[in-house]
């Protein structure tokens, strides 16, 4: 028997190492899982349609017209719409436009933001 070595050793639990791997590990693959479904989901949501005129009538094309006729029917009606009319009745004058735009958030969700302003003159 020797003095120094009558103690029993402990059995060794994993290492703190380990725990932070794991972890690690985990973190990463939950982040591409979260990342790519994301990506899928906000490709299959709706986008608003932003180009052209919005609550305009615009007649279909009819055969036999040609397309500078149409471009012409298209051009004389959107000279009365109401916003054409009310800037020819304040004309010349100065005009303060602001631009906005959808951005997604996780927390929030969709949100209509300032994308940008300007500002500019009406005249004829």
């Amino acid at each position: 028997m020797d003095y120094f070595n009558d103690f029993q050793e402990r059995p060794r639990g994993p290492s703190l190492f380990k725990y932070f791997v794991v972890a690690l590990l985990g973190a990463v693959l939950g982040g591409l899982i979260v990342f790519y479904g994301l990506q899928y989901h906000l490709e299959s949501l709706p986008t608003p349609d932003n180009s052209g005129f919005s609550g305009l009538d615009v007649e279909e094309s009819r055969p036999g017209n040609t397309e500078e006729e149409d471009n012409e029917e298209l051009y004389q009606s959107h000279q009365q719409t109401p916003v054409v009319r009310a800037a020819r009745e304040v004309m010349p004058s100065v005009v303060g436009v602001s631009n906005f735009a959808y951005t997604f958030d996780l927390r929030s969700g969709r949100r209509l933001v300032r994308a940008g302003t300007g500002s500019g003159f009406v005249i004829t």
